[in-house]
């Protein structure tokens, strides 16, 4: 990432300015200056189908998940936004948890952030989207390194994601789909950081 200058005092003056908001996300633009899809909704069985099958594009109900009609010029409150960018009100980080290991440390790479969000918003804090805060983002330079591990890694933390908040959602035909579409994905079996 690279934080486009004044990024974090605006970040900052803008979660000081929504006082229901426990986060903020930034909008996120690519090397080629485009604005990247940087939001999400919180998992659910709709949601993954719909992101899995590609069926989320013509039907809005089960596009629950990937937001792809999302209005990435508009400041809204919204469910999620990726870990790139995420600026964090104390006060809601202490109202889950410790504020100084806020992560759950089960979630080594992804989701780590969507169980934090999830939690918070149990506990009442919403969380901010600002289109006017805005950072560089090298989409995948990290993971790609070891992109087929990282597929895994995503699906692994997905499932790890249901178990945790909605194990009577997690039966084996749904891990059975996410570690299809991982397979399929990676074109092949790879560990990921856990079995």
């Amino acid at each position: 990432t690279e934080v486009v200058e004044e990024t974090l005092d605006l970040a900052v003056r803008k979660l000081a300015d929504h006082t229901e908001a426990g986060a903020l996300g930034a909008k996120q633009i690519g090397e080629d200056g485009l604005t990247q899809r940087s939001v999400r909704g919180f998992p659910s069985v709709a949601g993954i189908f719909g992101a899995l099958t590609g069926l989320g594009k013509f039907f809005p109900a089960i596009d629950s998940y990937q937001m792809l009609r999302l209005d990435y010029d508009k400041e809204q409150t919204v469910p999620q936004p990726m870990g790139t960018f995420l600026l964090f009100r104390r006060q809601a980080l202490e109202a889950v948890g410790d504020p100084h290991k806020p992560f759950d440390e089960s979630f080594p790479i992804f989701f780590n952030e969507v169980d934090l969000l999830y939690r918070m918003n149990k506990a009442g804090w919403k969380c901010v989207y600002a289109p006017t805060v805005v950072v560089k983002h090298f989409g995948g330079a990290s993971t790609k390194q070891t992109r087929e591990s990282m597929i895994w890694e995503s699906h692994n933390s997905l499932i790890r994601y249901f178990r945790k908040h909605h194990p009577s959602w997690l039966n084996g035909i749904l891990a059975l789909i996410i570690k299809l579409a991982a397979l399929v994905r990676a074109k092949g079996v790879h560990v990921g950081f856990q079995s």
